[in-house]
């Protein structure tokens, strides 16, 4: 039998052993599993931008999901899970964003 897990906040400071220098301040890391199927892990990393939002989207550009909107008080790799088991297999786009200056932006792939 599967374990089941209390839900934990959908994002949360995450000790990941890539370390993060200047140039990484402000990025995906990594997703896991890819192409994403159930739960997915999606490590980011950022500098010191007042509010984070990490969201996905569909190839119109429809908003799916929020999986990250809160200030983050400090720098560094935080990590966000993914609930991918109701969303249509297809292509997504993960965007981060730090308030209204940057923005980056990964394709994800969901399969059955």
């Amino acid at each position: 039998m599967p374990e089941r897990r209390s839900r934990a906040p959908s994002w949360w400071y995450a000790d990941l052993s890539k370390s993060v220098d200047a140039e990484d301040a402000f990025r995906i890391l990594s997703i896991i599993p890819r192409p994403a199927r159930g739960q997915t892990r999606i490590a980011f990393a950022v500098g010191t931008a007042p509010v984070v939002r990490l969201s996905l989207y569909d190839v119109l550009g429809r908003r799916v999901q929020v999986l990250a909107d809160a200030p983050m008080f400090e720098g560094g790799p935080y990590e966000a899970t993914l609930d991918a088991a109701d969303l249509a297999p297809g292509l997504y786009f993960l965007r981060i964003e730090a308030g209204s200056a940057e923005s980056r932006t990964e394709p994800l792939i969901v399969i059955r």
